[in-house]
């Protein structure tokens, strides 16, 4: 019985120093917490893992681009474009993927009704880019012009997106932005989107990075007021 005892007011003890020790939270957890960032390593990598190509700029007056439209045959296909910016898009929802000559993916999304309308990017003429699940895609040459509503896609800071501090939130889904930076670190952002448990996260926009958008509907870039 005094052995019975004595194991519990051990295990009792235990548990109240448990309980008045701190926890402190990882740098990982506070940046999450806080903002929604993911600087999880492994995960960040997983996610950052792209060829340079993700920095490729077509010609934006689009004089090579062709637009396109086609019934996707066994419900999949591969199209290489002339060079240009395109909106890709089709009647019932299936994947884009687009791929660049290395076959290393640069973006990809499901778009479709209640999801992503539209994938929008960059291609050069040996980029692929791969769809199934359409019943029929379209293809179309679209219009540089500043925007602070994204869809899924690549875009540019300066050319697609003005520069400058915003707050992000989302309409529908989950996804994740990405800011891809050609001279310092990159950052990926974990986006929810709905009436329930919004995320919004700051971020701050640079000329020359690509933003990448995945998984959400629409993003909303709110500039942050001084």
């Amino acid at each position: 019985m005094k052995n019975v005892l004595l194991f519990t007011g051990v295990i009792g003890s235990l548990l109240i120093i448990t309980g008045c020790q701190s926890y402190e939270p990882t740098d990982a957890a506070m940046a999450y917490s806080e903002n929604h960032e993911v600087i999880d390593e492994e995960e960040k990598n997983e996610l950052l893992d792209v060829s340079d190509e993700i920095f490729f700029t077509s010609d934006r007056s689009n004089q090579t681009a062709e637009a396109t439209s086609t019934v996707i045959p066994d419900r999949q296909d591969y199209l290489n474009l002339p060079e240009g910016r395109y909106r890709i898009y089709g009647q019932g929802g299936g994947n884009v993927e687009v791929y660049d000559a290395n076959d290393n993916l640069l973006v990809g999304d499901y778009v479709g009704r209640g999801f992503a309308p539209s994938l929008t990017v960059d291609l050069k003429e040996d980029f692929t880019v791969k769809v199934d699940g359409f019943y029929d895609l379209f293809v179309e040459p679209t219009d540089t012009k500043m925007q602070t509503e994204l869809t899924s896609g690549i875009w540019e800071v300066g050319l697609d997106v003005p520069a400058g501090e915003y707050e992000v939130t989302a309409q529908n889904g989950m996804g994740y932005l990405t800011i891809f930076d050609p001279e310092q670190e990159s950052q990926v952002y974990e986006i929810i989107g709905n009436k329930y448990s919004p995320t919004k996260s700051k971020i701050t926009l640079e000329e020359g990075q690509k933003v990448r958008v995945t998984g959400v509907a629409k993003l909303v870039l709110n500039e942050m007021k001084e």
